[in-house]
């Protein structure tokens, strides 16, 4: 049975902004500022981003992968 608040993807699939929103409960800024080192948010543990469409600058389209959000997601749960 699939659940109907989470997107159906590949294993290895790439999920955009939108997709971890729904997927973590978190917030846009949220995400952000667990990403970003010089906030109050910030956990290293949080999947990184990458471009979508080629280079190295993190400009444009960003995805991040599922299975890094499960592995977080579980690993949060773990925790409590």
């Amino acid at each position: 049975m699939s659940n109907p608040n989470r997107p159906e993807f590949a294993p290895n699939a790439a999920c955009r902004l939108k997709d971890v929103m729904r997927l973590t409960g978190l917030s846009r800024s949220t995400i952000y500022g667990r990403l970003k080192k010089t906030s109050s948010q910030y956990d290293p543990t949080f999947p990184k981003p990458f471009p979508l469409y080629g280079g190295t600058q993190l400009r444009g389209a960003k995805g991040w992968r599922l299975h890094d959000i499960d592995a977080w997601l579980n690993a949060q749960s773990a925790k409590q």
